[in-house]
């Protein structure tokens, strides 16, 4: 069928300009002159002083001074080199005035002025330079002062119609000041006035993008005479007026139903709607039951917008005759035109069948495969078009989205613009041209391919949107807001737009009305928080990249975020933008840090090459910075581009605040063709609270990642961290703390990643991680002196299999730890007694090896059960050499774990607004280098990997509820129950050591309400319940905890009020109350006894969002009432309780 399927609306064009007088041709190539960018028929023009008319050709430049008409069945479009486009109809006569060259070359926009003389005709204009362009008509005069309009001028009268911005209308007698969605009447003689029109885009169905629907050549017409093939040879040479004239008298000297269609499908191509629908009903006249004439008022109804109307006459042919090619061809056109996109593939398919000679139908069924992602298959369909018909535009379109699917922007950008001249009235390549020039780095040429695009069918949803993605990278979200806001009106049904516009409403500080477009666009794409336009087109990854989660975050709504963090995932494991989200998400949930990590790690392996940075300190475990006291915050990446393409980038944030922190990260990367970098540099140094509680990390992060074919890509990360601490515990008594306590860790990393996509719903990801740590402690505990040093190092192989069907997925994999040996030498003195020292030397090995197997399955479009399983066995060898006194005693045991670990967990989407989960698992902790796994974190929503010491089995319960009361209120919570088997190393009187066993039980709670009462206000309440119960067999050192509890009980309450003005400026405050109690064991003493506390913390700040998406800069305080505290932590990857007032600045930049 021929291409460009996917669009069927119209939008606008403008005028653009330039100056020198010129005469014509080529003559007034880079100056002032008006450039044709599509044609259909013939354009006509006269350089001023010249009175013979020429014909213009595709691409051609007409000067300034020049007229301009169009003969019958002709349509044009013109660009101006100051970005106005102009969309002109048949029988438009117009005269370029005055194009001025701007004084200042480098600020063409700001300067240009162009007024044109509209005698008569249509035309619908795009104009990025509002108030420097005039429009002069016998009638009356507009002057626009905003972007996008249409203007109709006969002898009698001139009408107007704004689209988009506003429109001065004026003439002797009167003026208007029109805005979007008005329209005017000015009659000779008579002052403008404003008129109501019910559809006011009908106006411009001239404009519109019809599909070629029926092949000609293929046609059963009784007359194949000379004449019949002088007319198709004219229509394919671009003399439209001179083929329909013949056909005419064909018709009128031998009439027959198969002429008609001919002339009905061409004047279509045209826009002369109203003429091709009288040649219809001429056919019905004769035949009332003609499926293809019923076939061609489906499509008319479709790219006019009455989807509902076209889908009930594509059903309604296809019953006239089920043996029609045309009529399961228009069905599939409007099963897509309503997002059902296997069912319009079933039916492109069936039309094949019927006609398996149409080249057409086959690219009309390679184009529906391509927007279901089965590349394969396209390919397979393209080469089958193209044999039949190797100059066919639409085909040819098609095979250069292919190629940008495979990474080949040159072949692609090459094969759309053969297909531009082949067709230059056709909007799909001119949009697969601008995307190829954007991922080259040609962002201003693609953005003008896109504007010509939308004059080209101004109806079209998801042109907009991607003319509104252009803008935003070229960071004018004032016009891409616009865009999206035209989008949907065009089609209320697209999420695109939605989801599109709440990137950019982020992005200029209104999160609140970025939420809120979130919502419409996961409602309209069936709940699910993962997008896919109507095209395969988003392998422009950097529009996935720009993580939802940073929404939820800025908001404090992070309980949500992760709600459609867990469906996404269910929905589509293999999905990395879901994964990120998760990540993003899980920072603000204490003990996440392997589900964290490892979805992290999950989502770089799955993503394709793109410019998001890697953040040294998001891919490190254990930076032990306050929350939000970082130099970066959870929306660092917010700064990143909707577009993929070849670019650098350099993000740094900085921070400076109380007890003499000081912070920084810079990060620098690009992408190249198929290749991308991250280079990244993280620093934190701190004097703490109280005396030795000094820290200080540095990290650095190297990545590479390689698109090496279509379907496989490889990836590297080098990494290395640097700590230095004192006393940085997190125990209960603040005043108990050691004085010389002292802390030294390196660590270095590398870790490899293979991504492997065996078909569009099938993936295999492959991960190996070599990890080497060091670090040398000093410690004090009763009057004696601890020092130890200890050694580490170990590789992890993991190997995964993704696999997506309909109504069920499948998670298949393997982990391999091996030999992670653990060196750790433990030097205790007395200093009252020289010479008793009692020396340890301790060896231990970690052998793991994990295998699972796990499947969301969906019997019902609102029920998801996980079911799954995995088996581990994990070894542990302890070596203990023990010298006392210079006798040596040696010792040491085996922990050998085999446990079988059912998994199950259900989500029912009761009704529309309210989600209840639930889950039963067992899990194994193991000893995971850089703690990060493939497997599974979650099961409907719960999690299963905690900083559990290694070796321990654990079994959960729990459940929660989700309610959405509507866009602006929704709330949660949820329970559940863990029981922890816990192996531990115990060394006898005899100085040997075993491992025994002890039991721990948690019991946990959240709850959240989060209310948006205004678009520039969020409102919302936090509960978390920890319940620990421990006994006193085990002592948790490796934790860093000084102190340690029995039973610990913590109420933590958050309530908060985030501002955000459209300015830029952001205000936030942020109240907490914690209730703690437990038994708590006395540093000094050792003596275990019953403790509580309670307290208030309240938190403010203020930012500004700096223009242009350049970076953010805050001003706060943490703890303002200046609280002092006993606390114990629970959580030592995220000490987030600052210990007496801290103010802050920090500043974050994007270039």
């Amino acid at each position: 069928m021929k291409a460009s399927t996917n669009f069927f609306r119209l939008i606008f064009f403008a005028s653009a300009f330039f100056v020198k007088i010129a005469y014509g041709g080529d003559e007034c190539l880079g100056s002032a002159g008006a450039k044709v960018e599509s044609l259909q028929g013939n354009l006509l023009f006269s350089s001023l002083g010249h009175e013979q008319w020429q014909s213009a050709k595709l691409f051609d430049h007409i000067c300034q001074g020049s007229r301009i008409k169009l003969d019958n069945y002709s349509r044009a479009t013109l660009s101006l080199p100051n970005g106005i486009i102009l969309r002109l109809d048949e029988g438009t006569t117009l005269t370029l005035n005055t194009l001025e060259l701007p004084k200042n070359p480098a600020n063409v926009q700001a300067e240009a002025k162009s007024t044109f003389g509209l005698i008569k005709g249509f035309v619908h204009f795009i104009s990025r330079t509002p108030k420097h362009l005039l429009i002069n008509t016998p009638i009356a005069n507009a002057g626009p002062e905003g972007t996008e309009f249409a203007m109709h001028v006969d002898e009698n009268q001139s009408l107007l119609w704004v689209y988009e911005g506003s429109v001065k209308f004026y003439n002797n007698q009167g003026n208007l000041n029109l805005t979007s969605g008005q329209s005017a009447i000015a009659k000779l003689g008579i002052a403008p006035r404003e008129q109501i029109d019910i559809k006011p885009l009908d106006a411009v169905n001239w404009a519109l993008y019809y599909p070629p629907l029926i092949d000609y050549s293929n046609l059963e017409v009784s007359d194949k005479s000379t004449e019949l093939g002088k007319a198709v040879a004219s229509f394919r040479q671009g003399k439209i007026e001179q083929a329909v004239t013949v056909l005419d008298k064909l018709i009128i000297d031998r009439p027959s139903i198969g002429l008609l269609k001919i002339r009905a499908a061409i004047r279509l191509m045209v826009g002369r709607v109203d003429l091709a629908k009288q040649d219809i009903f001429q056919i019905q006249k004769h035949s009332a039951n003609d499926a293809d004439a019923t076939a061609l008022l489906s499509v008319i109804a479709l790219v006019q917008n009455n989807k509902d109307n076209a889908l009930q006459l594509a059903k309604q042919a296809v019953e006239q005759d089920s043996q029609s090619p045309v009529a399961y061809a228009a069905l599939s056109y409007a099963l897509q035109g309503t997002f059902q996109l296997d069912e319009a593939l079933n039916a492109a398919a069936e039309a094949v069948k019927q006609s398996p000679n149409d080249a057409l139908l086959w690219t009309r069924k390679a184009e529906l495969e391509l927007s279901l992602g089965l590349t394969d298959r396209c390919s397979q369909s393209v080469k089958q078009a193209l044999v039949l018909d190797p100059e066919n535009d639409n085909t040819l379109t098609i095979s250069g989205f292919l190629f940008l699917v495979k990474g080949e922007t040159d072949l692609a950008l090459d094969t759309f613009q053969k297909a531009v001249g082949l067709d230059s009235a056709s909007p799909l390549p001119r949009l697969g041209q601008a995307i190829a020039k954007i991922r080259n780095g040609e962002v201003q040429e693609g953005r003008l391919d896109l504007e010509v695009a939308a004059t080209l069918d101004p109806n079209n949803s998801l042109i907009r949107s991607y003319l509104a993605k252009a803008y935003y990278e070229e960071r004018r979200s004032h016009l891409a807001e616009d865009q999206l806001t035209l989008a949907k009106e065009r089609d209320q049904n697209d999420p695109t737009p939605y989801f599109y516009d709440a990137i950019n409403k982020q992005t200029i500080n209104r999160p609140i009305e970025a939420l809120h477009d979130m919502q419409k666009a996961i409602e309209l794409n069936n709940n699910r928080a993962v997008y896919r336009s109507k095209l395969f087109l988003d392998s422009d990854i950097a529009a996935r990249s720009a993580s939802l989660g940073r929404i939820y975050n800025d908001l404090g709504f992070q309980q949500r975020g992760l709600l459609e963090g867990w469906n996404a995932i269910n929905i589509d494991p293999g999905n990395f933008s879901a994964h990120r989200l998760l990540a993003d998400d899980y920072q603000a949930l204490p003990r996440h840090e392997i589900a964290r990590l490892s979805e992290l790690l999950k989502s770089q392996l799955l993503q394709p090459t793109n410019i998001t940075p890697v953040q040294p300190q998001t891919a490190q475990q254990n930076i032990l910075i306050l929350d939000g006291l970082g130099p970066s915050i959870t929306s660092f990446n917010e700064y990143n581009p909707l577009f993929s393409r070849d670019r650098f980038a350099l993000q740094a944030s900085g921070y400076y605040g109380g007890n003499q922190t000081v912070s920084d990260e810079v990060v620098q990367s690009g992408v190249w063709d198929n290749f991308s970098y991250s280079l990244g540099q993280f620093h934190y140094e701190t004097d703490g609270f109280r005396e030795n509680n000094k820290r200080k990390n540095n990290a650095y992060n190297v990545f590479a990642q390689t698109q090496i074919s279509q379907n496989n890509s490889l990836q590297i990360e080098l990494r290395r961290v640097e700590q230095e601490s004192g006393d940085i515990n997190e125990g209960f008594f603040k005043d108990q703390f050691s004085r010389i306590a002292k802390s030294n860790t390196e660590t270095n990393i590398v870790r490899g990643g293979f991504h492997h996509k065996f078909t569009e719903h099938s993936d295999l990801l492959a991960s190996i991680v070599y990890r080497e740590e060091s670090n040398k402690n000093l410690d004090d505990s009763q009057g004696l002196i601890l020092d130890s040093s200890a050694k580490t190092d170990g590789s992890q192989y993991e190997l995964q299999y993704l696999t997506k069907y309909d109504y069920f997925d499948l998670s298949i994999g393997a982990n391999y730890l091996a030999n992670q040996n653990e060196q750790l030498g433990l030097d205790l003195a007395n200093p009252a007694t020289p010479g008793s020292n009692l020396q340890l030397v301790n060896n231990d090995k970690f052998d793991h090896q994990a295998f699972y197997a796990y499947s969301n399955i969906k019997p019902i479009s609102n029920l998801i059960i996980t079911a799954g399983v995995s088996q581990d066995f994990y070894q542990e060898t302890t070596s203990l050499q023990t010298n006392v006194f210079g006798f040596n005693f040696p010792g040491g045991d085996k922990l050998d774990r085999a446990p079988l670990n059912p998994k199950f967990g259900v989500t029912w989407f009761i009704f529309d607004k309210t989600t209840a989960r639930f889950a039963l698992f067992q899990s194994l902790t193991r000893g995971i280098i850089q703690r990060q796994t493939l497997e599974p974190t979650q099961v409907a929503g719960f999690n299963q990997f905690f900083d559990d010491i290694n070796g321990s089995i654990a079994k959960r319960i729990g459940f929660g509820v989700d309610h959405k009361f509507n866009k602006a209120v929704f709330s949660g919570f949820e329970i559940s129950g863990r029981e922890i088997d816990v192996p531990f190393i115990s060394t006898n009187e005899l100085f040997s050591s075993e491992f025994l066993n002890t039991k721990w039980r948690e019991k946990n709670a959240r709850a959240y309400l989060n209310w948006t009462p205004a678009q520039a206000i969020a409102l919302g309440v936090n509960y978390n319940y920890e319940k620990f119960k421990r006994n006193t067999d085990f002592f948790d050192t490796t934790n860093n905890n000084s102190n340690f509890f029995t039973d610990l009980e913590t109420h933590r309450t958050d309530i908060f009020t985030n501002f955000y003005h459209p300015s830029g400026f952001i205000g936030k405050l942020n109240l907490s109350y914690l209730d703690q109690s437990g038994n708590i064991v006395n540093r000094n003493t050792q003596v275990q006894s019953l403790n509580d506390t309670s307290f208030w913390i309240f938190d403010a700040e203020i930012g500004y969002r700096l223009m242009k998406r350049h970076g953010l800069l805050t001003l706060g305080v943490r703890n303002l009432l200046n609280e002092r505290f006993n606390f114990q932590g629970t959580d030592v990857n995220s000490p987030n309780l600052p210990q007496g007032r801290i103010l802050f600045s920090r500043v974050t930049l994007s270039f």
